[in-house]
């Protein structure tokens, strides 16, 4: 006997309501097992980055490492090789990726492999961030970091160039996982900021917190387990080897153990001579106008920081203040001292504050959800997906600025100057046959610099250690084409017999390289009235290359 329509309809109706529930049921006990796992989003967060990331930055594309990893391999062959470097060179070595980069480019010959392992250790320091923040406050913060992350510009070319701010903050994540972990495993916490130490040297401003926090417990009679407490913080001290190894280091490298600390007023030497002192106004002011843009995120930090004290969580608190206070201070100590200051040295600060942002939006979400749950007891169960989303939905609006087109344009250019080196590279070695090059002593450099009047060749800087690395010249013989022609006249820096390696993607086009930018002869004509000629030896000018002589005739003799 059959039914009739309205009933069929409303058995329909019902049925595919029933659909929807389950659905429904099925979507909350997926996401309830994601967010209740201690380990399942973390993990999820690093394999999203490790996929975002590689389509981001498409590492087999073509090399993007920056100068500072292509040093760390110069540094690595001098060392293994029983050699001095030969002159100074303006990257501060950290030991741990002269280890790593070097090993790594002995083994592949391939500059792509640096940036496909920063790749992977992006991603984890993604996922250890993540279960970071999912350890201190909860899913909210741990989306709301994961996200954060991945649309931040810096750490996007941090991974691209294989910088060693992705490394430092991979190692501080997993320091403070195995700090906040239910059984807290401090020896191995310690270790992990050796390794930190051995990568970036903020890491000392959290070993000085290490050392206050048990000062602290030490001197609170009150607590019948101060000499407990105090074992499980001596440990992280561990972490403190890293300055001797830094300083053997060194030693290997330049005969002086301190090279490491001198660096900044070097390269200030070089780059900024005559920088004027800044005064603590100055700095404050653009302090304020560098985070106006990130109001919304800063604001959050400072509502996630008071919470963290509030729910006594102390020791993550106090760590996160340290970090970013402490290299906010040697920011206004180097600016105090005229010493060059990159926008990038931000980036350790900017971290924690990262972090603290993620528990002060998880605050924020908390109370509205709880505002709107209460009003309607019937979302209930869409909670903790709605939370986890509105934590997702706010780092990408409130997050560092995503609309940054920096990293794509520095990817292009690194890779047309990748393109551009390789196709002139084979000629370098026989260029700079018979020339041993030669040093001087510049003020306010404690190592011998290379002498421009004794280069043979000079070459865009960025490219500087990838050059003396591939082809074997001292780099003594490799001029810096930034610091000798940035002047103006370059008639009044060449030499005859010199080259002038131009590459467009690595030194930009125009400006005091015009000069070399020809396809023919070209005469230059010295400040003091002598002529050069510029005689063209392999140019494309497509690529953006020019391979270019200095001699005293028109016509190569």
């Amino acid at each position: 006997m059959s039914l009739p329509a309205r009933s069929k309809r409303r058995l329909g109706a019902t049925h595919r309501a029933s659909l929807r529930i389950a659905a429904i049921n099925r979507a909350s006990d997926l996401g309830h097992s994601v967010t209740a796992h201690p380990w399942a989003l973390p993990v999820l967060a690093a394999v999203a980055a490790v996929i975002f990331l590689w389509l981001v930055i498409a590492p087999q594309a073509g090399a993007s490492n920056d100068t500072d990893a292509a040093a760390s391999v110069m540094y690595f062959e001098r060392i293994t090789g029983g050699h001095h470097l030969e002159s100074f060179f303006p990257t501060t070595p950290k030991p741990l990726l002269t280890v790593i980069y070097g090993l790594l480019w002995s083994l592949t010959h391939d500059w792509r492999a640096l940036t496909v392992v920063a790749t992977g250790v992006g991603a984890a320091a993604v996922g250890l961030a993540t279960r970071l923040a999912l350890r201190v406050a909860d899913p909210a913060a741990a989306v709301f970091v994961a996200v954060a992350l991945l649309l931040w510009p810096d750490f996007q070319t941090g991974v691209a160039q294989a910088n060693s701010f992705v490394w430092g903050l991979g190692v501080w994540a997993l320091a403070g996982v195995l700090v906040t972990a239910d059984r807290p495993r401090p020896w191995l916490a310690g270790l992990a900021l050796l390794l930190a130490g051995l990568v970036r040297v903020e890491t000392v401003f959290l070993l000085g917190a290490v050392i206050l926090v048990a000062g602290f417990e030490a001197v609170r009679p009150s607590l019948p387990d101060r000499r407990a407490r105090v074992a499980h913080v001596l440990p992280l001290l561990v972490g403190a080897v890293a300055i001797p190894l830094t300083c053997l280091h060194d030693w290997l490298l330049t005969g002086q153990p301190l090279y490491w600390l001198g660096v900044p007023a070097g390269y200030t030497a070089l780059v900024a001579p005559g920088l004027a002192s800044e005064s603590p106004r100055a700095f404050l002011g653009k302090l304020v106008g560098r985070y106006e843009s990130a109001a919304g995120l800063t604001a959050l930090a400072v509502v996630g920081w008071v919470w963290l004290v509030v729910k006594r969580r102390y020791v993550v608190a106090f760590a996160l203040a340290a970090l970013a206070g402490g290299v906010v201070a040697d920011l206004f100590y180097l600016s105090y001292r005229a010493i060059f200051i990159s926008d990038r040295y931000y980036d350790e600060a900017n971290a924690p504050l990262t972090l603290a942002a993620a528990v002060g939006a998880s605050v924020l979400i908390a109370v509205l959800a709880r505002f709107v749950v209460g009003a309607r007891p019937s979302l209930e169960w869409l909670r903790p997906e709605a939370v986890v989303v509105a934590a997702g939905l706010l780092a990408f609006v409130l997050a560092w600025p995503v609309g940054d087109i920096g990293l794509n344009r520095s990817l292009i250019l690194s890779r047309q100057a990748d393109t551009g080196l390789r196709s002139v590279e084979s000629r370098l070695p026989g260029l700079a046959l018979g020339s041993a090059g030669a040093t001087m002593t510049v003020s306010g450099v404690d190592y011998p610099v290379t002498d421009p009047a004794g280069a043979r060749i000079y070459v865009p800087r960025p490219l500087l250690p990838r050059i003396a690395v591939e082809t074997g010249i001292p780099a003594t013989v490799l001029g810096d084409s930034y610091l000798a022609f940035r002047s103006g006249n370059v008639a009044d820096v060449l030499r005859p017999g010199q080259y002038v390696l131009h590459i467009a993607g690595a030194d930009g086009q125009g400006g005091a390289y015009a000069p070399f930018e020809i396809v023919t002869s070209t005469r230059l004509v010295s400040s003091s009235g002598t002529a050069v000629w510029l005689l063209p030896v392999s140019v494309d000018s497509t690529a953006g290359v020019w391979l270019v002589r200095v001699g005293t005739e028109p016509h190569p003799s």
